[in-house]
């Protein structure tokens, strides 16, 4: 299980989240592995099922093309060191949540239900 104050990610919730251009569909989609997730908040703990994206080819599809996502899924973009990134929903069928996490641990931005399409950066 990961716990989140001892990674430096994005946490994407289960409307999860986008990132970057589309690799070549002729190179095939990329495949993720997953992992359980434990969130505690003052509301108490909270678990999902997590996707990891930790290369660059997973980063850039993230979950466009996805028709749905399960509830209590979602997506972590793991980028090992701190670093300042945009997203967008171009190819994303369906509304996403997305929770940008510092170095800390801490929650540094929400965005909820992202446009689906939308070339707007966020």
């Amino acid at each position: 299980m990961l716990s989140i104050t001892r990674r430096k990610l994005i946490y994407l919730l289960p409307l999860g989240a986008i990132w970057a251009p589309l690799t070549s569909i002729a190179q095939g989609f990329a495949t993720f592995n997953r992992s359980k997730l434990r969130v505690v908040t003052k509301s108490g703990k909270h678990e999902f099922i997590v996707e990891i994206a930790v290369t660059d080819r997973q980063h850039s599809q993230g979950l466009m093309f996805r028709q749905s996502l399960a509830k209590n899924a979602g997506m972590l973009f793991d980028y090992k060191v701190p670093t300042s990134i945009t997203m967008w929903m171009k190819n994303t069928y369906i509304p996403l949540d997305m929770i940008f996490i510092g170095n800390d641990g801490r929650v540094i931005n929400v965005v909820q239900r992202a446009i689906p399409f939308s070339e707007n950066v966020i």
